[in-house]
């Protein structure tokens, strides 16, 4: 299992370039008795849009490469024809479609796997949000976060013992009291160099990436940590050629702060408690709600927005 993530970043005014999505993993590929530590678990899907692996690695590859194709033809598309761009719902539909046809063709390989895939983009209105897809055996669910104005939203998949320390690692790292990626990149790089149980899946370098609402693509910067340099967990040397790194400004009490406070008290464990959540349990290809190209999200939009107020007057109320 590995340790996986994706946060959500939407403005108070939706202003473009105050909102955004990151997303951060891991490197470490596990089997039964070894494992690989330089292994791209965090990849670009679409233009602005990532997925993360969280298990499965191989149903992954095979259905984000699957997916590609299909996303960009129809990105083109629609910018030929001065729609809107093409929405992360749309996109986490193409992988959903592809991952389906994995579990159904290969199910002598994957039959008893689960796999995770965490996709972070933008709606067709531009605002940030996560899609969360799950296949394990006949079991199907997708799940959509999209924060209120001036919110966030998160998705942590890994390793049960930490996944709610990195949760709550998240919700600390908020502005103005909290570090924001630096503070979850602290905690997931002390995680990283746990050796043994119960991290023993987890481990190699950091994969880090994000992307603005006026971003014109995913973008994968150089991270340097005492000392080591990353791009999405491969370990790089010094070259002063290349662009600049961005510099993590490492908390090495964090992580241990977080992990006495889950031992003597259990940390929240949910994703995104206080954000709207649509949820899709078995949702099969064939389904009209996964692919509506000419009105892409609208649909979901009007959905999420309403249960958006239903939150709201509900945390009011």
């Amino acid at each position: 299992m590995t340790l996986a993530l994706g946060v959500a970043s939407r403005a108070m005014d939706d202003a473009p370039e105050r909102s955004q999505v990151y997303v951060m993993a891991d490197s470490r590929l596990s089997f039964d008795e070894w494992s690989l530590d330089r292994c791209f678990k965090a990849v670009t899907l679409g233009v602005r849009s990532a997925a993360v692996a969280a298990g499965g690695f191989v149903p992954f590859v095979l259905a984000v490469e699957g997916a590609r194709p299909f996303i960009i033809a129809n990105a083109e598309d629609r910018a030929k024809r001065g729609l809107s761009p093409l929405s992360v719902w749309s996109e986490a539909s193409f992988v959903w479609l592809h991952l389906e046809l994995i579990f159904d063709q290969y199910r002598q390989f994957v039959s008893s796997g689960r796999s995770v895939i965490i996709v972070a983009g933008f709606f067709s209105d531009n605002t940030p949000g996560l899609i969360r897809l799950e296949r394990e055996g006949t079991h199907r669910q997708i799940l959509v976060f999209r924060p209120a104005p001036g919110q966030r939203a998160h998705v942590v998949v890994g390793t049960e013992t930490y996944a709610p320390i990195v949760k709550e690692a998240i919700r600390r790292s908020a502005p103005p009291d909290g570090n924001g990626f630096h503070d979850v990149a602290s905690v997931m790089w002390d995680i990283i160099k746990h050796q043994g149980e119960p991290a023993r899946s987890v481990g190699g370098g950091l994969s880090f990436g994000f992307a603005k609402g006026d971003s014109s693509y995913f973008y994968w910067p150089i991270l340097e940590l005492e000392g080591q340099r990353f791009i999405r967990g491969l370990q790089y040397p010094p070259n002063p050629r290349w662009p600049n790194s961005i510099p993590i400004q490492y908390d090495p009490a964090l992580f241990a702060t977080l992990e006495r406070s889950h031992a003597s008290q259990a940390l929240q464990s949910g994703d995104s408690p206080d954000t709207a959540v649509m949820v899709f349990d078995n949702l099969v290809v064939g389904d009209p709600r996964l692919f509506i190209v000419e009105a892409d999200d609208s649909w979901l939009l009007d959905e999420l927005r309403q249960r958006e107020q239903a939150v709201a007057a509900a945390r009011t109320g």
